[in-house]
């Protein structure tokens, strides 16, 4: 059984962490499932409510940039996959679906709503040292003739939560150094996208979204239109659809 905390518990522990703002999504509460002991409110929504009301365009805008010394595009992609012993599950999955785009054939168009895909796991560290090496990367990144999308790609085997992802895939998106991005990959100079790809392997995995749809998770929804972010789920037969909030 999971333990449970009080809302005054993880209103405060998330009130202490915010202080470092562009590592709160590492941060252990926010992948607690359970509700709240004495609310009886999912812990999500908890977070998601209390982000609102401190600002969360804000706070983000005080992320600064990281300057990156070297190119991003500077990494050599050959669509390698690690050793199958590896824990790299999301890894493997992105260069998989690095892979089936390159060479696929015509008849086959599992990407139209994310367009080409460009390269993956972009590193957003100033350099090559091991001192930054807590410093994320970007899944994939893709080209569409309107928009290139920063993605954050989760597969079935990840139980991170919603709110988890949309802060990850955010704070990537201020750290990074958008006009160097745009130079160093020669991409046109189009709006950059904030997006989740999530794997579905069977309907229940969709439990959470099917929330956000509904209303339930009311400020979870918030936080995903406010911040402007886009869930694409793509299936076993790699299709891809998009939720679409009203």
């Amino acid at each position: 059984m999971s333990i449970r905390y009080t809302e005054e518990y993880i209103i405060k522990t998330a009130r202490g962490e915010i202080e470092n703002f562009k590592n709160f999504y590492k941060s252990e509460i926010l992948n607690y499932k359970s509700k709240t002991k004495d609310t009886n409110v999912k812990i999500e929504e908890v977070i998601a409510k209390f982000l609102l009301d401190e600002g969360i365009e804000s706070l983000f805008q005080k992320i600064e940039n990281i300057n990156r010394e070297i190119s991003y595009a500077s990494a050599k992609r050959d669509g390698t996959i690690p050793n199958n012993e590896s824990n790299r599950h999301e890894e493997r999955y992105c260069i998989e679906l690095f892979n089936l785009h390159k060479n696929k054939s015509a008849d086959i168009k599992p990407f139209d709503h994310l367009g080409e895909i460009i390269d993956y796991q972009i590193p957003l560290k100033p350099s090559l040292n091991e001192e930054f090496v807590g410093v994320g990367k970007i899944d994939l990144i893709s080209k569409t003739d309107n928009n290139i999308w920063l993605l954050e790609v989760k597969t079935s085997k990840n139980k991170e939560t919603l709110l988890r992802c949309i802060l990850e895939i955010s704070t990537y998106y201020q750290l990074l150094n958008k006009d160097k991005f745009l130079k160093d990959f020669n991409l046109s100079i189009l709006p950059i996208k904030k997006g989740i790809l999530k794997q579905i392997e069977n309907e229940n995995e969709k439990e959470e979204f099917v929330g956000v749809e509904s209303g339930k998770l009311e400020y979870l929804k918030k936080i995903i239109k406010l911040l402007e972010i886009e869930i694409f789920f793509i299936n076993n037969k790699q299709e891809i659809t998009q939720m679409v909030l009203e």
